[in-house]
Order: C-alpha cells, then structure tokens, then sequence
C-alpha cells in the first residue's frame, strides 16, 4: 500500500483545441504514475457544438447535464480514451465550474489544483472565479500559455494570484515574467504522442475521407490549425495565402491542404483579400483545398503522411504543436522565425520564415480578443514565404533526408511521456515542500 498525492486537473479535456490536447497529454500520463492520484474537473470550451442530438459522431458522445436537459457532445475521441477521461472526473456529470448552474455544487479538494486554461478566457477571469469556487484547495498551479509579446494588465494580475504558473515554451516565461507576473514560472512543455505523429508510407495510408483532400499527381502541402474567421490573423492565414499565391499558379502543380474550421465561403473572402494583395487573376491561381471534417486523432496523423511538406506562417506559438506533429511525422516543416516554436525548430531541422517587422493587434483585426488588444505579434514576410515554398519543391529530396534524419531525435525529446514527467516531478516537489499527502492506495 502507498499514498499517492492527490492532483485534481481542471480543464478542456474532450476538447480539439490546443489546449485539449494538452490537457489530455497531461492527465492520461500523469493518470500512468504510481506516485500520483490524479482527479479531472471538466471545462468545455465550445459551447456551440453542444447538440440535443448528434446523428453521425466521429468519436465517443458525452452528456453534459445543464437546468433545462441534457445536452451531448461529440468529443470525436475514441471510446478508450474517454473512457480513461471520463474515469478521472470528480464529478459524476461533467461540470460548468463557470456555469452558474455548477457554481452551487460542492467540489470537496483533491490535493493541489492545476487551473489549465486561459486566466481570461470568453469575457471571464477564470483563474479568479475558479480559485474562489474550488477555494479548499492548499495549492493553485495556473497552467496557460500566450503567443504575443506581453500581457494585458488583467491577465497578469489573475496569474499573480495563483501559487505559480506553469507554461509551454521559455518564449512564454520571458514574456510573462517581463509584463510583471510575480508567482514562480516554470516551462512546461505537453510534447507530442509521437507513436502516434510518425512516419508511415503515403501507400499504407487508405480512406477516402483522407485521400480526397490530397492529388496524387501534385505536390501537396499541408496546413493544420485552429481559427475563427474573425480572428484569423494569429495564425497568419493571410501570409499563408499571399505567398502561396505569390510562388505558384495554375499551371504549377501544387496543392495547399489547409484543414482549420472555416467554412468554404470564408476561407473564399480570405483568399480574395490576399490576392488583392499579389495581383493575380483569379483563373490563374493555384489550386487550395479545404478540409472541414472532425477527425479522430489517429486520422489526423494520417493527413500528415500523405502531405508532402507542412507550413504555418503563424504570428505568433505558445508552442506550436502542428509544427512537432509535423516534425514528428519526418516531412519537411516550414514556420516563422519567433515565438514558441523556436524552442524545438531551428535552421537544422526546419525551413523557417524571416520576419517583416512586428503586427499591432487592436479591435479591428481581433474583434472577438480583447487580450490581444496592444499587444505585438511577429510579422512573416509572404515574400520569403513564397521563397520557402518553392524552395522546398525544388530541393525535395534534400529537405525531406534532413526530415526523416532528425525525426528520431525531435521525438525522443518532446514525447509527451518524457515532458509529462517532468511535471510529476514538479508535482511530487510542491507535495513535499507543502506537505500535501492523500490517501492510501
């Protein structure tokens, strides 16, 4: 018998987002620990595809029970891996701590707190509402991670009331300890499930709801994030298009696979704006394909082994998981020259873009994040974008010897169960020095 310490992980564990991934990185690996006794508060963060009925799901349904009914969501994961989610939370249906539905609800403390999300997330102080709800707890890690230069004031003031900040990458510890948030700062990489994101020949990849999207007869690169067509800027969706634009057109065969949630007619308005930019006619440009299907994360992987190179043009990572899918999968990655992504991608295993200057964020081009609002983004040239692409065509075999050479090497690092580790460490450390202790197991 052993007493394990106690861990409850509040978060957006079902979710497809950034965050989710993370989320789940952490708490099925630390869920692995002999050491640890990990419980899950469930936080979704897309209310919108909450469904009364879903008729077609790509993974395992989940009910949320809310005043007036019950309400199901697709979380297109796999049965198992819900099912191991679903085992680790507190509460019995999954829980709105910001639902004022929930708020009424007793939470009795398991251990220390992890509040993994954004500090302001949708109009809201999470971290302060949070601690204040799940106010019995001893200790209070803010788990978050930001991708410009600096902090609005309302975000450092909520970090500055937890115990300490856990982040993604030294580019988020440099930024946050600059704008004033006092608590420790530690960096905390997920990583990536690299049994998952690896190499597989284009011929083994079967289904048609994958190969659809890819021509055979082209080369193909991919894209893969998430975006809002109010706030698509960040992922530097406009650079992506004027530079592939600006490289190639119709008569080059190429393909751009870009699967984000964007509906056909908005990445239609993008591409319009971006071409204004290039000047070309609209007969005459190159081929861009959207992929708007929910996929499982095993399918995922697959879009990777049939591209043939990867690229974001994004203004700015907390980390940049894309990229280590990407990097992991052994293709050639191109991403900009800042931010997160920096701590894994460097001129030996990337194609990485020049910056053209900083990008102000205001109203007007984050109309939906106020927490961007001042703040600076980098700015990736299209030009050398449009370089980069075309460079990667003409010396394919080269770039994709040194993608398959340093494949191993990326992975080893930054698999999520060696980063996970690394957190239980710090976890097993607070427990000590805090003499937080649980239960017999």
């Amino acid at each position: 018998m052993t007493i394990k310490v106690p861990v409850t992980i509040l978060g957006c564990q079902y979710e497809t987002t950034g965050y989710g991934e993370e989320i789940r990185a952490i708490v099925l690996n630390l869920a692995t620990n002999d050491q640890i006794d990990v419980r899950t508060i469930d936080l979704p963060v897309n209310f919108d595809r909450l469904k009364f009925t879903i008729p077609n799901p790509k993974g395992s349904l989940l009910a949320y029970r809310f005043p007036d009914g019950v309400k199901y969501y697709d979380t297109t994961l796999s049965d198992d891996v819900c099912a191991k989610l679903t085992h680790l939370l507190i509460h019995p249906t999954c829980g709105f701590p910001d639902h004022e539905f929930y708020q009424n609800q007793i939470y009795e403390p398991h251990g220390m707190l992890m509040v993994h999300c954004s500090p302001v997330a949708d109009g809201n102080s999470r971290f302060r509402n949070y601690t204040s709800i799940l106010r019995k707890y001893p200790f209070y890690i803010g788990r978050t991670t930001f991708e410009a230069a600096g902090l609005v004031s309302e975000w450092v003031n909520n970090c500055n009331i937890m115990d300490e900040i856990h982040v993604q990458s030294t580019f988020n510890k440099r930024e946050f300890e600059k704008a004033g948030v006092k608590p420790p700062i530690y960096v905390f990489p997920c990583g990536v499930n690299s049994q998952i994101f690896k190499p597989r020949p284009k011929e083994s990849v079967s289904g048609d709801h994958i190969l659809k999207y890819f021509k055979a007869e082209k080369f193909n690169f991919l894209s893969i994030f998430e975006s809002h067509f109010q706030n698509y800027f960040r992922k530097g969706l406009d650079i992506l298009l004027q530079g592939y634009f600006l490289a190639f057109n119709s008569l080059d065969l190429v393909n751009l696979v870009i699967k984000t949630n964007l509906k056909q007619e908005e990445l239609d308005i993008i591409a319009h704006r971006a071409n204004e930019v290039i000047g070309r006619p609209v007969d005459n440009l190159p081929q861009v394909t959207l992929v708007r299907e929910y996929y499982t994360i095993q399918d995922l992987a697959l879009l990777y082994n049939v591209a043939d190179a990867y690229v974001l043009p994004s203004r700015g990572e907390g980390l940049g998981i894309p990229f280590l899918e990407a990097l992991c999968s052994a293709i050639p990655t191109i991403g900009t020259r800042w931010s997160g992504n920096m701590d894994f991608m460097n001129d030996d295993n990337s194609i990485l873009i020049e910056l053209n200057g900083m990008f102000k964020c205001h109203k007007g081009n984050f109309p939906s994040q106020q927490e961007y609002w001042g703040l600076e983004l980098a700015n990736p040239s299209f030009e050398d974008l449009a370089a980069k692409m075309r460079r990667t065509i003409d010396d394919y075999p080269h770039f994709k010897r040194i993608a398959i050479g340093r494949r191993d090497q990326i992975a080893k690092e930054w698999d999520s169960r060696n980063k996970v580790k690394l957190i239980a460490d710090r976890i097993l450390k607070i427990a000590k020095d805090q003499g937080i202790s649980g239960d017999l197991q």
